[in-house]
């Protein structure tokens, strides 16, 4: 079996601290990666998913708008709950030049859900990342 094949999946815990405010974000991704030697020797595809649970704390401090945020910025108030925030999916190339440098390109689409999405701070629940990146590898 080809080495730049595989699979990945874990499960990240992020314990964001903002102020007096925190929670915790769990985030699962899976991805997978394959090389396309019919497109050229060294071309790999790698596709990744990902869905995100945000605690209430956390929800509050990224999506929440206090009554004293109301006040200030003309938003209506409002206080999120624990749940399911985003689900993305991922698509990155890559193209090595040598045994050790690389270009690609990588690209993002994520969906914001439930009270993440409905937040009034939340412009729109489609969010879109796009890059090109260069890569060294010892």
């Amino acid at each position: 079996e080809d080495p730049r094949s595989g699979e990945t999946v874990y499960l990240a815990a992020d314990n964001a601290v903002y102020g007096e405010k925190g929670g915790w974000q769990l985030t699962l991704r899976g991805t997978a990666r394959r090389p396309i030697e019919a497109i050229n020797p060294g071309f790999i595809v790698s596709l990744t998913g990902d869905v995100s649970w945000v605690s209430r704390p956390y929800a509050s401090t990224y999506y929440g708008v206090t009554p004293s945020d109301s006040a200030a910025s003309g938003l209506a108030p409002y206080s999120p709950s624990d749940g399911f925030n985003r689900v993305g999916v991922a698509l990155s190339v890559d193209q090595f030049l040598s045994r050790h440098f690389s270009i690609g390109a990588r690209g993002y689409y994520g969906r914001m859900l439930g009270d993440a999405a409905a937040s009034p701070v939340t412009v729109s629940s489609n969010q879109f990342f796009a890059g090109l990146v260069a890569g060294y590898v010892l």
